[in-house]
């Protein structure tokens, strides 16, 4: 019998690995370097013509940071709902890329699921449920997908359709949530396409104006990426863009941040951080410590000591190029 997990699977990578290529998601022991984009295996080393421009940043302040969490946060209603978080095992997957650079992309995200608290599937024995697809045409490959009754698309909110759908760029992500109770029970009748049910949770707990009487669960995230975007790119540059797409709810950024993120690295006119930075790795930590029913507002307001200990521990990142 074909699960949920396994339909999504089949029924979406049949036009994306017809583009792309073969899925990985597993780490192979015999590694073979591959000849295939070199500079894909640097950590995104600048390249020879780069022009690199170093200019001074004062020390962003507090607030500076927790208004950056909050506008990163791809939530509206911070004090009504809680942040979406990952419950079950970790397990990456990578489409379109060569093997050997598909394998660092997968160690990677798995390393950093680990730095946050997740828990990992075992290697080789688990279905993908963070896809990151390398593509030739984002937004013609998503077109294809929303006429498609099942595949990666299947689950995904209607508003979040019409804006994915909507938005241009190299870069497309999304994520399939669930609503369910702090237990972990999930909504009947919760299917937001059939309008003929009303979506009832059963609760035996009263809700407070900090905890809430529900969690949100990420049960599947795709990062679909333009290939022709990430020229001078390295592995771990995109495997830690793609975790932090693909591991909370975020928007990417534009322009001069108060501090340094990888939500920056697709757009040009930034410096491009070679990794998570401190401030990724204490966003990411502030999303998954903690009560999981706590208010997306009270949550992030916790960003500055998250941050003061992931310095405490020596940081994450090595710099911009």
């Amino acid at each position: 019998m074909v699960t949920a997990a396994q339909r999504w699977m089949i029924g979406g990578l049949a036009g994306a690995l017809a583009l792309a290529g073969p899925l990985y998601a597993q780490a192979d022991q015999d590694r073979k370097p591959s000849a295939l984009a070199p500079s894909l295996i640097a950590e995104g080393a600048p390249r020879a013509d780069d022009e690199i421009v170093v200019t001074g940043k004062t020390e962003a302040r507090p607030a500076e940071i927790r208004e950056q969490a909050r506008i990163i946060t791809r939530q509206s209603a911070k004090y009504n709902y809680p942040l979406a978080m990952i419950q079950s095992r970790v397990c990456p997957g990578i489409v379109g890329m060569p093997a050997a650079m598909a394998e660092i992309m997968v160690d990677r995200m798995r390393f950093n699921a680990e730095r946050v608290g997740l828990t990992l599937a075992p290697l080789g024995d688990c279905t993908p449920n963070i896809l990151v697809i390398f593509v030739r045409n984002g937004q013609g490959v998503l077109k294809d997908l929303s006429k498609k009754p099942y595949g990666l698309l299947d689950g995904i909110k209607f508003a979040d359709m019409k804006e994915l759908l909507a938005e241009r760029g190299p870069v497309h992500a999304w994520l399939v949530t669930e609503t369910r109770s702090r237990q972990g029970d999930t909504i009947q009748g919760s299917n937001e396409w059939d309008m003929t049910q009303t979506p009832t949770l059963n609760i035996a707990q009263s809700q407070s104006h900090i905890f809430l009487a529900h969690r949100i669960d990420i049960s599947k995230a795709v990062v679909m990426i333009d290939i022709a975007a990430i020229d001078g790119m390295g592995v771990v540059q995109l495997a830690d863009y793609a975790t932090m797409r693909a591991f909370a709810a975020t928007n990417p950024v534009k322009g001069d941040a108060a501090v340094s993120t990888i939500l920056g690295l697709f757009d040009p006119g930034v410096a491009r951080p070679r990794e998570l930075t401190d401030f990724d790795l204490a966003y990411l930590r502030t999303v998954y410590e903690g009560v999981d029913s706590l208010n997306a507002a009270s949550k992030l307001a916790s960003i500055n000591r998250k941050l003061r200990a992931v310095q405490a521990e020596g940081g994450s990142a090595k710099g911009d190029e």
